[in-house]
């Protein structure tokens, strides 16, 4: 089904771009920041954190719903996503968004609707997702645009399952729409 995001007023409609000085004021998660953002093209995040860190590294968490409902999000910055274990609708029904960074799955658990009803033409990470990911329901169902996916993606949730029962126990509709 197709997400709808209506016009939220406010905040959601005025805020075009987001751009992090340093860490301090980043929690743990960044969960439903700017659902519904509906002007929100560019969102950049600095390359080091105060403490000369690569930025968000051992820090963000969570992702859920961070740019949920973006519309004209069309670039996003690179952070590192090293710890990041909830992915859920990050990117979901961010139509212009085509390309992101190579970010760091290792850590990912929910990557459930991540890109859903998104622009994405092509999806790549710095490594492939870890043995621990459980859950890929709807990840880029009706991403139509998406025509490149790099291989590998899964290698290491499949070579740590054999001989015994996976932990992923949702891949439905996954692909739907592609």
């Amino acid at each position: 089904s197709d997400l709808e995001y209506p016009d939220i007023g406010g905040f959601g409609n005025c805020l075009l771009s987001i751009n992090y000085q340093d860490n301090r004021g980043v929690a743990s998660n960044l969960d439903s920041n700017y659902f519904g953002c509906i002007n929100l093209v560019t969102v950049d995040f600095p390359s080091r954190d105060e403490s000369n860190r690569p930025f968000g590294k051992n820090k963000i968490r969570s992702l859920r719903n961070t740019f949920e409902g973006c519309t004209s999000l069309t670039n996003v910055g690179f952070l590192t996503t090293n710890v990041v274990s909830q992915w859920g609708n990050t990117f979901a029904g961010c139509t212009s968004l085509q390309t992101i960074p190579n970010y760091d799955y290792s850590s990912v658990r929910f990557f459930n609707s991540t890109f859903q009803n998104s622009g994405l033409v092509k999806f790549d990470s710095a490594v492939p997702f870890g043995a621990g990911a459980e859950n890929f329901r709807d990840c880029w169902n009706g991403c139509s645009n998406l025509r490149d996916f790099a291989p590998g993606q899964f290698d290491n949730i499949l070579q740590s399952t054999v001989g015994k029962s996976s932990l992923v126990f949702a891949f439905g509709r996954t692909f739907q729409g592609c």
